[in-house]
């Protein structure tokens, strides 16, 4: 799978030294990484250490353009925090998603800046609100998920290797683009577990979340889907677990899961993602009224036969 507006873009850099921002936080985040570095190097971008040393300052792909209203201010983010820091460098935002809200709030984080920002975006909605944002010194385009630059890759070829048909994996997300009410931790409000150091939160969700997300009704609703869509796919066991979370997964314990499910069922994307390019049956869940994992499937996952999208009312 080609990115090929993002590689006619990076292109276009020449020789150019290049300064980039991955971003991340969980496991999907680390495979947008890793696809982005597999096609900067498809393309032989120079990297530098540093934006001040870099002619062009390029940020990975994300959920958002910023977090979700109210967690932070735009400013405080790292997207925003390079574009309005480096005015007069060239940056160029990865494939991303957007919402209404966030596309508002980057008015003001453009406003004011002299180079060229180039927005890509994962999805067609996304496309169509940042559009908006366009003039003189501002580009948007569509493109896939830097994920997908993984395609055909070594770690890709080699992870097939380990794939086996194993249990149904179930990943479910507790946030607000979770399927259940979330635990506690996660119904605190968003100041009050700012609060919490670090190492204690990760401590907390890595004693509940495991027993919890053994129990949720989204289990049965996933294995009837299954059946429903999968009916020839067999399988002896249910692994439900959000393996996307760092704290409670290491990124490989992340990939061997995927490879070693008969089928996936997730409201996590880059779960979805992964088990497309390794060939694995999946089910991406999206809420009614959100356009994150039906705008990706739309535009990448749908070309893939055993991809199937779950449109799911709350």
């Amino acid at each position: 799978m080609l990115h090929e507006a993002v590689l006619t873009k990076l292109k276009e850099l020449g020789s150019q030294s290049v300064y980039f921002e991955p971003l991340g936080g969980n496991n999907g985040d680390d495979l947008i990484e890793m696809g982005a570095m597999c096609v900067m190097k498809y393309v032989g971008i120079k990297l530098v250490s540093t934006p001040q040393e870099a002619d062009v300052i390029v940020i990975n792909g994300s959920g958002d353009l910023s977090y979700h209203p109210g967690s932070k201010p735009i400013e405080d983010t790292r997207q925003a925090s390079l574009l309005m820091r480096f005015k007069d460098k060239q940056v160029i935002l990865l494939p991303s998603s957007s919402t209404q809200v966030n596309a508002a709030r980057m008015i003001d984080v453009l406003k004011d800046r002299k180079a060229t920002t180039v927005l890509f975006t994962r999805d067609a909605i996304s496309y169509g609100l940042l559009k908006s944002l366009e003039g003189p010194q501002v580009e948007v385009m569509l493109d896939h998920d830097m994920a997908f630059g993984l395609h055909g890759s070594k770690f890709i070829e080699e992870l097939k290797k380990k794939t086996s048909s194993g249990p149904l994996l179930i990943v479910e997300r507790f946030d607000t683009e979770g399927a259940t009410k979330p635990p506690a931790i996660y119904r605190t409000p968003v100041f009050f577990r700012s609060l919490i150091p670090s190492g204690l939160k990760n401590f907390i969700k890595k004693k509940t979340l495991g027993a919890v997300h053994k129990g949720t009704p989204f289990i049965s609703e996933a294995t009837g889907k299954v059946k429903e869509l999968f009916p020839a796919v067999q399988y002896n066991d249910i692994k439900a677990a959000d393996i996307s979370l760092p704290q409670n997964h290491t990124f490989e314990e992340f990939a061997d899961a995927v490879a070693g499910a008969s089928v996936v069922v997730s409201t996590r994307l880059h779960v979805c993602v992964l088990a497309a390019l390794l060939g694995k049956p999946f089910v991406a869940v999206q809420f009614e009224g959100g356009n994150k994992l039906s705008g990706v499937f739309k535009q990448s996952l749908e070309s893939f036969q055993l991809g199937k999208l779950w449109i799911r009312s709350r």
